[in-house]
């Protein structure tokens, strides 16, 4: 805010560190008049978890004043879990009773920054988990930046259309995932 008769201008806003700012401050020649104000946003955009600092300037033509500094700090986290499969549904070709299907593969991957927490994988239907499934090995966590496998076969029980689903449990928003599954037995 400017308290003072004459008009004010801004010359330069800057920050450092992982920081960013957008302004609403008049551009030179224009300035704040009496009781006019401009707004500084400083965004913090952390680059890891580790504690940031940096520093707001603001550089204008006030006499004798020079720039006026504003230190600023902020700390990473690592955010929530994360969590992305694909694909979403498996579609078996149609079987013989009793026979297995050829497997189809599933991918669990973490997209995140944190380390996802698997509770459990199961399977429901005439579908099977198969024990070369990478995702059953993890201990039960998939590191930030990895993924797994979910191998899944169909052995039909009855004929005509059949469904399953495999659910998983995670510690990422909107757990369970549910992977629809689908064959028909001939």
């Amino acid at each position: 805010m400017n308290i003072g008769a004459k008009a004010v201008h801004i010359l330069g806003v800057a920050v450092t560190g992982d920081f960013s700012q957008t302004n609403d401050c008049p551009n030179p020649p224009a300035g704040l008049g009496f009781n006019e104000t401009c707004t500084i946003q400083v965004l913090f955009e952390p680059k890891d978890v580790n504690a940031a600092g940096g520093t707001l300037t603001i550089k204008d033509d006030v006499p004798g004043v020079g720039p006026l500094t504003v230190m600023l700090s902020g700390a990473g986290t690592l955010g929530t879990p994360q969590i992305t499969i694909s694909p979403s549904a498996l579609r078996f070709d149609p079987q013989a009773l009793g026979s297995t299907a050829a497997p189809q593969m599933v991918t669990v991957s973490n997209p995140g920054k944190k380390a996802l927490q698997v509770a459990s994988i199961a399977v429901a239907g005439d579908f099977t988990v198969m024990p070369s499934s990478t995702c059953d090995t993890l201990n039960q966590t998939l590191a930030r930046g990895a993924n797994c496998t979910i191998v899944v076969t169909f052995t039909p029980l009855e004929l005509g259309e059949r469904k399953g689903e495999v659910s998983i449990n995670d510690d990422a928003e909107g757990s369970p995932r549910k992977i629809s599954l689908s064959g028909v037995g001939k």
